[in-house]
């Protein structure tokens, strides 16, 4: 390390495989989301529904990160290998939980008031078009809501590895310029609405929020931006991040009734992006905390939280409904849903998640092992 802290140097920062503190950021980010779910008054103003946007930065950081790594240890990205991987890791424990909901609603007949709506709605949730009921119906109880983000992701999963290591591959300034292009294009999909497309623009908008996660991997995976972004690790410059993203998270409910609403999400997913590189750069105290076991361990399931906290909710606002229009109330249905999420997790990710993930590994493993053929 550098500067007598924990700043990384750029050889520190490629040599590293797995950083706890993205994990710690992922666990925080599903009970920012279990928290809105809760529907009560004393969480508005933590902006739950948030998190969301942190795992869709984190996500475009990730995916793109391992990409150009790989692209740089073999000459090459195997797409084969990466969808691969991808559907075992995602598909499975999807289709798991949407089966459970098919067996609740359907077959057991919990909440009934839902069920016309959700047979509506299956048809996009078989295809993995989630985002679409989601645009269509903004003000609709729908079962299953939550999922619209993995819509989102799969779709963008399809096209970019493609466009960036496949079209764009071993053109390092093309590339970065094809992502900063990218970034504003999606950036002005709100303009959308004003042509009556409300619709287009909510199902397009959260690629922005992906796409600059991607251009972060980009930048930092260049010697010369990454000592360019070094200085955001500075301890100083690190907590005046830390301060002003709170600031800015924390306000995001009061800013949304604002003419300035469009505005603000900008500047919300810009200062989160600054963090996020602060934390993976090693500044400041916040990505000690973030390494904390407990919240690591929740943001390495996070992925089966976010699908069955809803499930784990309707059982907590049972316990809760015995203290009527209380704080309590609503902290309990935060804690008992927040612990009976994790443990379905758990166990999901025991069951299916993880054995499904090392199927997918050793297959994609085989593919890229293979010679080959020109």
């Amino acid at each position: 390390m550098t500067d007598g802290h924990l700043r990384m140097t750029y050889e520190e920062y490629r040599a590293r495989k797995y950083l706890p503190e993205l994990d710690g950021i992922r666990g925080l980010s599903v009970l920012l989301v279990v928290s809105v779910h809760v529907k009560d008054r004393a969480f508005i103003s933590l902006a739950g529904y948030l998190g969301v946007v942190l795992f869709f930065i984190l996500s475009g950081y990730l995916i793109t990160t391992l990409a150009l790594r790989e692209e740089e240890d073999r000459g090459r990205v195997s797409l084969k290998a990466f969808y691969i991987r991808r559907s075992f890791r995602i598909f499975p424990l999807y289709y798991v939980v949407l089966g459970m909901y098919c067996l609740l609603i359907l077959g057991m007949g919990f909440k009934a008031d839902q069920r016309d709506v959700f047979i509506d709605v299956l048809p996009a949730y078989f295809f993995y078009f989630q985002e679409v009921p989601h645009s269509s119906h903004p003000l609709a109880s729908v079962p299953f809501d939550q999922s619209w983000s993995l819509g989102i992701e799969e779709k963008f999963y399809l096209v970019w590895p493609f466009l960036a290591f496949v079209l764009l591959a071993g053109t390092r300034y093309l590339r970065t310029g094809t992502a900063l292009l990218l970034v504003l294009l999606f950036a002005c999909t709100p303009l959308l609405n004003e042509f009556g497309l409300p619709i287009l623009a909510g199902c397009l908008f959260p690629y922005f929020d992906i796409l600059i996660g991607c251009l972060l991997a980009v930048l930092l995976h260049d010697r010369y931006w990454f000592a360019c972004l070094s200085r955001l690790a500075k301890p100083n410059v690190a907590v005046g991040l830390l301060l002003g993203y709170l600031f800015v998270h924390l306000w995001t409910p009061f800013a949304y009734r604002e003419v300035y609403a469009i505005a603000w999400q900008y500047l919300y997913v810009v200062v989160a992006t600054l963090l996020i590189a602060s934390v993976i750069l090693g500044g400041g105290p916040l990505p000690r905390w973030l390494r904390w076991k407990p919240l690591v361990y929740v943001g390495t399931i996070s992925y089966g939280i976010y699908l069955v906290h809803l499930f784990a909710l309707f059982g907590a606002h049972r316990v809760a409904a015995y203290f009527p229009g209380s704080i309590l109330q609503a902290a309990i249905s935060l804690i008992l849903g927040s612990a009976g999420a994790i443990a379905i997790a758990a166990i999901l990710a025991y069951l299916v998640e993880r054995p499904c993930i090392r199927i997918g590994r050793r297959l994609a493993a085989r593919v890229m092992d293979q010679p080959t053929i020109r």
